[in-house]
């Protein structure tokens, strides 16, 4: 047996490295390119490894060496199949993540997108505007990440502010991954087609950071390639979860790094160059709304984590913006004496989120935003 596994071992090395050579620049999937070059080093490990064992022990000992690697490896690839259609089953209420996924695909399906490439209806152009324009500008916050349109802050204020009179938009022109300088590039976009009544922005704490994340703590993925690591996320139930757990372990032993502890280094001193890089980009983005004589409100989202209490990590992010609005006389809300009710039980805060795997707000944390907003900026709003 083990003589002709080798040979066919051989023929398969030759065969591969052959496809190799052909595919290598060419316009290939990169799971074709990817599963020729694994097949490549199991034929090589596999022809080694019965050279060695008939070499030292003979035909006999070597046929049964290789017996129970096969039986071994089709028992494993077996239990692999069927622990990933389980995980799709357990898991079948789970429509995304918050990060690329393959559960995450299910959700992204269903989004609708207008003419200017927002999560939101057609905006008609100025010169047909009828109704008093709020625009939001934010995140995956604001974008919704994980909810229904309907279930977003935005779309329940517009609810709450037309029940007396059908005469407002809230737009909602939220990018996810966008920061303060994005979303002064997003205002320019807009602003001249939009002809917005008042502008409020959706802040929180990575808009710190802007586009200079390269410090930020990374943790090691379960397995060693991006490009492999990003793919199998995005196609398999059962390695996106391992992957999280491998992660959580890290995080558990500090291996990867605090992000707490990041931010503080880098933004703890208000002196600090980060910090007042910062700081600039808030102020221009304030600025460009009054240079338009748009008024503009700042909303202050914390982390849905379970020290939202005293104990939050970031407060001093926070109070900073709080301090910048004062000087500057914006008006301002800050969302972490709304949702600190939710730390006082050790898994109660996760009824903010989306769900078990996605940490972003959900309908409830929506709601309560969106009353909060309500009653801070209601009165500026409504005649």
């Amino acid at each position: 047996m083990s003589k002709h596994i080798y040979k066919i071992c051989i023929a398969g090395f030759i065969i591969t490295g052959i496809c190799i050579l052909f595919l290598n620049g060419a316009e290939s999937p990169y799971w074709f390119k990817f599963s020729m070059k694994m097949l490549l080093v199991i034929c090589l490990l596999f022809i080694v490894l019965i050279w060695s064992l008939r070499r030292y022990y003979g035909d006999i000992v070597s046929d049964e060496w290789i017996k129970n690697i096969i039986l071994s490896g089709v028992t494993f690839l077996i239990l692999i199949f069927f622990g990933e259609y389980l995980i799709r089953y357990v898991f079948k209420d789970i429509t995304t993540t918050s990060h690329n996924s393959y559960f995450s695909e299910k959700w992204a399906k269903g989004i609708r997108k207008n003419s200017m490439g927002f999560r939101e209806r057609e905006i008609e152009p100025k010169y047909r505007k009828r109704n008093y324009r709020i625009v939001v500008i934010g995140d995956s916050f604001t974008f919704g990440q994980g909810i229904e349109e309907k279930d977003r802050f935005t779309n329940l204020l517009e609810t709450e502010l037309n029940k007396s009179t059908n005469g407002y938009e809230v737009l909602n022109v939220g990018i996810p991954g966008a920061e303060t300088v994005d979303e002064i590039l997003t205002l320019g976009k807009v602003i001249d087609k939009v002809d917005p009544d008042y502008v409020l922005l959706q802040w929180f704490i990575n808009d710190f950071e802007g586009h200079d994340k390269n410090r930020r703590p990374q943790s090691l993925p379960l397995l060693p390639s991006y490009a492999l690591n990003k793919y199998l996320s995005g196609s398999s139930a059962f390695y996106f979860l391992a992957n999280i757990q491998w992660q959580n372990i890290q995080n558990i032993l500090r291996t990867s790094g605090s992000y707490e502890k990041y931010m503080f280094q880098r933004f703890g001193d208000p002196e600090s160059a980060d910090s007042k890089i910062a700081e600039r980009e808030l102020n221009e983005f304030i600025d460009f709304c009054r240079n338009y004589n748009i008024p503009v409100g700042i909303v202050l989202f914390p982390e849905l984590i379970p020290e939202m209490g005293t104990k939050y990590p970031f407060h001093y992010l926070h109070d900073r913006v709080i301090s910048l609005c004062q000087q500057k006389n914006v008006e301002y809300l800050d969302l972490r004496e709304v949702f600190s009710p939710y730390t006082n039980g050790r898994k109660e805060y996760k009824k903010l989120h989306v769900n078990r795997l996605d940490s972003h707000p959900g309908p409830l944390a929506n709601r309560i935003a969106a009353a909060s907003i309500m009653k801070k900026f209601g009165t500026r709003w409504l005649p």
